[in-house]
């Protein structure tokens, strides 16, 4: 999806039609989150049917982690085409930035979850750095675009 959009980001940037640039960056981050809405509700609501319909029911047990590993999808499904537009922009250093970031945090923290709640820890720890990310990455795009 971001693929396809980003060349016309790039190209509204280079002309500095940053209203237009806002308005076409709200209209895309709407759409991927609807679209991750879309998938994320079922599973969100029924966990459990969702994997035993898919997976079998011995799978069903793992809805706990079906649910943390959506939230985190969903998240980054709602802002995770601002590290897209960032790149589209040439402001990749602080996307490479952030990334590195939520890698070393999400390892250090994945590590001492694990020890103390487990694999729903470490996806809660996961899910927790997605945020972080993407928060970030929405924070500056904003400030990009406001200017």
């Amino acid at each position: 999806f971001m693929k396809t959009v980003s060349p016309t980001i790039a190209s509204l940037w280079v002309s500095k039609n940053i209203e237009v640039l806002r308005r076409y960056t709200f209209k895309i981050i709407s759409m991927s989150a609807a679209s991750s809405l879309v998938i994320a509700t079922p599973l969100l609501a029924f966990p459990d049917k969702a994997l035993a319909s898919l997976f079998g029911v011995s799978l069903a047990a793992a809805a706990p982690y079906l649910l943390v590993l959506t939230m985190g999808r969903l998240i980054s499904g709602c802002c995770g085409p601002t590290g897209a537009i960032m790149t589209a922009i040439g402001d990749g250093k602080p996307l490479a930035k952030s990334i590195i970031y939520t890698a070393i945090l999400a390892l250090a923290g994945g590590i001492m979850a694990s020890i103390t709640h487990g694999a729903v820890g470490v996806a809660y720890v996961f899910a927790a750095a997605l945020v972080i990310q993407n928060g970030f990455q929405f924070t500056y795009l904003y400030s990009r675009l406001s200017k």
